[in-house]
Order: C-alpha cells, then sequence, then structure tokens
C-alpha cells in the first residue's frame, strides 16, 4: 500500500516537499515539523496509483490544534522518495463532516 511506503520513507528521513507543496504550506501557515507529524497519525483517503510521474494518495491528517489537512503525497519507487505535492486545510462546504468525501 503507498501510505506504508510513503511512512517508511518519511520515517527514514527521505522525503522531498514540491515548490509548490511550500508555497501552499506557507500561504496556509502550516509548518514542516506539524506535516510530519499528521502524517505519521493520517489516514488516506484517496489513491491514485495511475498519476504521473508517480503514484500517488490524497491523505487526512489533523494539525496540532485539531484542524484537518489534506495532503497529496507521491511516491517515487525507484529511489524511496515520498514526495509531498501540495496541502490544504480543509474547507468544509467541500468535504463530508469527517472530511473524507467530496460533497457534491
Amino acid at each position: 500500500m503507498i501510505l506504508e511506503e510513503i511512512l517508511t520513507a518519511l520515517r527514514n528521513n527521505h522525503h522531498l516537499f514540491t515548490k509548490h507543496a511550500l508555497e501552499k504550506l506557507t500561504k496556509s501557515k502550516i509548518k514542516i515539523r506539524e506535516v510530519m507529524r499528521a502524517v505519521l497519525h493520517a489516514e488516506m483517503i484517496e489513491d491514485y496509483p495511475m498519476a504521473y510521474p508517480y503514484p500517488a494518495c490524497l491523505v487526512l491528517g489533523f494539525l496540532n490544534n485539531g484542524d484537518p489537512v489534506h495532503f497529496v503525497w507521491a511516491f517515487n519507487r525507484q529511489k524511496g522518495y515520498a514526495i509531498l505535492v501540495t496541502a490544504y486545510r480543509v474547507a468544509p462546504t467541500l468535504w463530508s463532516p469527517d472530511f473524507r468525501k467530496r460533497v457534491k
């Protein structure tokens, strides 16, 4: 399962953040250490096995203050690196009350 591969890479300090992810974190005032803590206790809510250039997944985590955050992580299997593609605070109007399903 991709989330397990991502978590293993993170525990081994094999990760990268895209420029886009860093910009989104800065704009959302989310600290990198919060990302790292949140993802260790996160839940995969969508799987993107055919994403290009690497398989990816949408993950739900919670910040230190309890705010829900979605992260898109990709995994480069060849190099064993987890890649944070983007992160954002969950907009309650766009997601179910448990933050796991998109509202139509």
